[in-house]
């Protein structure tokens, strides 16, 4: 099994055998910090983006009844930097009101840890990775290995600039990258660098109106087209057996494979589709989930049964094309448009 792609939230540890700060005197009793931490910090980062924490929001940590007296220490370890910053000492002193930080230049996973500590305590700590990200594809970004023609056609998109990597299949034109239209939709995990390099996630209704000027969510006519050149059967509203690996591209991001190596699945992206992983997001009470990101590729269709409409998927273990109905509401998805030739 390869290293997962990232872990979605930030962990937190309770015992950790290097200290926090100072050097603490070897813990006999296992007492431990109570409360929270309450360091929100951003999944996804461009490049010298910055952010300042007040220290006084970071933390809900206290010690045990009867302890009220001791001080409990903080600081931050940035493993781009490798320095420590002491917030508050082991004397209870603020040394830093606020942190500031700023991300590294060039792209790759880092760190940044935040420590509690208070004598007789086992450190207490908040361990959060984060991606350093560049939209694009190949060399300088973070979307890398794509097989690309020397006359790769483009798409850019007239309303905002944004460029996609297009195939022609047959008689209809494929987007090769998620739509990022950023007038609709949310990125993922409602990070904005995240969507630069992923794309969005939207409603179908959403999805029905962000796709550029004579461009189109794909019907189930049109996958059924693209399948149907690497399989034997394939039928419509139907699961499609066999096809995955053609819409499948080894992709890497920040130098780690999307795709998690299964012997059932043989990737050969033949369509040039080059589907990746990003999974789904669940709506509720207009808050948004993620779901799924390196498991699933997951696409709307323009196939609309009243509430529900059709999505096209991938799972990483199963060398299938999947078709399932969901609630138009409460889904967001990915969206590859698609633009029919008329014979050209």
């Amino acid at each position: 099994m390869k290293k997962r792609l990232f872990n979605i939230l930030c962990i937190a540890l309770s015992v950790l055998s290097l200290t926090c700060c100072k050097k603490q005197e070897q813990n006999t009793t296992q007492k431990y910090l109570t409360g929270y931490f309450n360091l929100d910090f951003p999944r996804f980062l461009h490049p010298g983006d910055s952010r300042t924490l007040a220290t006084e929001d970071l933390a809900t940590l206290e010690t045990q009844p009867g302890d009220e007296k001791l001080a409990i220490s903080y600081c931050i370890i940035n493993s781009a930097t490798g320095k420590t910053d002491t917030l508050i000492n082991s004397k209870g002193e603020v040394l830093l009101s606020k942190y500031d930080f700023t991300a590294p230049d060039e792209i790759g996973r880092y760190r940044i840890t935040l420590r509690a500590a208070a004598t007789g305590y086992s450190p207490a700590y908040l361990d959060c990775e984060y991606d350093v990200v560049l939209p694009g594809w190949n060399e300088g970004a973070s979307l890398t290995n794509y097989e690309l023609e020397e006359d790769q056609e483009i798409l850019v998109d007239e309303r905002d600039g944004r460029s996609y990597l297009v195939s022609r299949m047959g008689d209809v034109m494929w987007m090769r990258t998620n739509l990022q239209w950023d007038e609709l939709g949310k990125p993922c995990y409602e990070d904005e660098a995240a969507g630069d390099v992923f794309g969005r996630y939207y409603t179908f209704a959403e999805a029905v109106e962000a796709c550029p000027a004579g461009w189109s969510l794909p019907s189930e006519e049109d996958w059924v087209a693209l399948a149907e050149q690497y399989v034997n059967a394939a039928e419509p509203f139907s699961d499609i057996q066999g096809a995955a690996g053609a819409l499948m591209e080894n992709i890497h991001f920040n130098g780690i494979s999307m795709w998690e190596f299964w012997p059932s699945v043989k990737i050969s992206n033949a369509a040039r589709f080059s589907a990746i992983p990003t999974g789904r997001a669940s709506i509720v009470e207009d808050a948004y989930s993620f779901h799924d990101f390196g498991f699933y590729a997951m696409y709307w269709t323009s196939e609309n049964n009243g509430g529900n409409a059709g999505v096209r998927y991938i799972n990483v273990k199963n060398p299938d094309l999947y078709y399932v109905e969901v609630d138009t509401a409460s889904n967001a998805f990915p969206v590859r448009c698609v633009r029919k030739l008329d014979g050209e």
